[in-house]
């Protein structure tokens, strides 16, 4: 096979433009995907207009995504290609005055396999990539409070 840079019809094969999905906060209702093999009343969950209202009054209309690795190991493949679709999807919004950031969120749930050097590597690799991470703010501070105080009361259990 001739190499592309040698193919005359290698520009007419460029690949896809991507596009931004979910560009519009309304657009976002479904907070999860319809499965066939599910009660109607498992299957769907929906913002309500309010809840939806809520959200954006308290966290604006920016577009944001997120890549929540576990540092517990090196990045493999299919990091790579969540940290592309994550950091690209906003970059296009920021690209179209949309906002657009990414936040490295570290999964936390199984802390007795995680260490600083994984943290350390998960870091550099997005940076290698291109793309400069948002860390979380207060607003997932006070996440950890109520689920240590679960654990410790015995109202549920860490994952293996």
């Amino acid at each position: 096979q001739m190499p592309r840079s040698q193919d005359p019809q290698a520009s007419s094969r460029a690949a896809p433009k991507m596009k931004l999905i979910l560009a519009h906060p309304t657009e976002n209702v479904q907070a999860k995907p319809r499965r066939s093999n599910m009660r109607e009343s498992s299957n769907y969950a929906e913002n309500s207009p309010e809840m939806l209202q809520k959200f954006l009054e308290e966290f604006g209309r920016e577009y944001r995504t997120r890549f929540p690795p576990e540092p517990n190991g090196f990045l493999h493949i299919g990091h790579a290609k969540a940290i592309n679709f994550n950091f690209g999807q906003a970059r296009l919004a920021r690209e179209e005055g949309r906002g657009g950031e990414t936040i490295l969120r570290f999964d936390d749930t199984n802390p007795e396999v995680e260490d600083q050097r994984y943290i350390d590597a998960i870091i550099h690799d997005v940076e290698w990539l291109g793309f400069n991470p948002v860390f979380p703010s207060v607003h997932s501070v006070g996440l950890q409070s109520p689920r240590s105080s679960l654990l410790k009361l015995g109202a549920c259990r860490r994952s293996r």
